[in-house]
């Protein structure tokens, strides 16, 4: 699973651009955005799209993940592995 969340701080335009870059991606995205219905249409196969996702909990079931690289999500993920 790849979990993609640019966070409050991050460029919210990007997400359009990473998630369509990933159409031929066969795994699950999961992905944080403001506009969760926006998101979804660009990548509705094995795709989970919300507002709001605890990273602690979408670190722990991810392989990978792609973010703003605010401190708060880097020592969330070093905590994780």
């Amino acid at each position: 699973m790849l979990f993609i969340s640019l966070g409050s701080s991050g460029d919210q335009t990007l997400v359009p651009r990473i998630v369509s870059s990933l159409a031929a991606f066969e795994g699950t995205l999961l992905v944080t955005h403001p506009d969760p219905p926006s998101i979804a249409a660009l990548r509705p196969k094995n795709s989970i799209v919300k507002s709001f996702i605890p990273i602690q909990d979408a670190l722990k079931s991810s392989d990978l993940m792609i973010g703003n690289g605010g401190t708060a999500t880097i020592l969330a993920a070093l905590t994780n592995g």
